[in-house]
């Protein structure tokens, strides 16, 4: 069996003895460092592709979590506006009376100036004199203000949660860069 396999690797022996041989066993050794180098290079590019993607997860979940905390808090806020709002439009009769609604005229002028300046439709001229009564209860002008106030305080609030979340997220993002 020695002898058949000397016969077999006789002749790539022979090739692979003197000077030859050497430069086969160079080849050799640079083909495998090359290839070994290509594969930690890899690695390394593997490794910083998830370091990347784990600070981007992290990232997320930070912002995330400012999100839930600012959108919490503006529900919070959110509720006690509509509940202020509807306990005093439930207080309007006690303020506003129906004998006081019976006093107060309220003019067509004064409901011409009210809905322009709250974006609602004014009533023209053939409606009457701007000193004519409007039929309009001095109770509905408290109703309206109250609501209108209520959506103010509702927008303002909201705007004042959006500005918090910009400037959270700003520091998250600075802190992280």
């Amino acid at each position: 069996m020695s002898t058949l396999l000397k016969g077999i690797f006789a002749p790539a022996l022979s090739v692979l003895s003197g000077w030859q041989g050497y430069v086969a066993a160079l080849v050799l050794g640079l083909a495998l460092g090359a290839g070994g180098t290509w594969r930690v290079m890899s690695w390394h590019e593997q490794a910083q592709q998830t370091q990347v993607i784990t600070k981007t997860v992290k990232q997320i979940v930070y912002q995330d979590r400012v999100t839930e905390k600012v959108v919490t808090q503006y529900v919070k806020v959110k509720g006690d506006d509509i509940i202020h709002t509807e306990t005093l439009l439930q207080e309007v009769p006690t303020y506003v009376t129906k004998e006081a609604d019976a006093r107060c005229v309220v003019s067509l002028g004064f409901v011409r100036v009210w809905n322009s300046a709250v974006h609602g439709p004014v009533p023209d001229a053939t409606a009457g004199a701007d000193d004519a009564p409007s039929g309009l209860a001095c109770s509905d002008v408290a109703k309206a203000a109250v609501q209108i106030a209520g959506t103010y305080d509702a927008t303002s609030h909201q705007l004042t949660a959006l500005q918090d979340w910009v400037t959270q997220q700003r520091a998250l993002s600075e802190k992280n860069q």
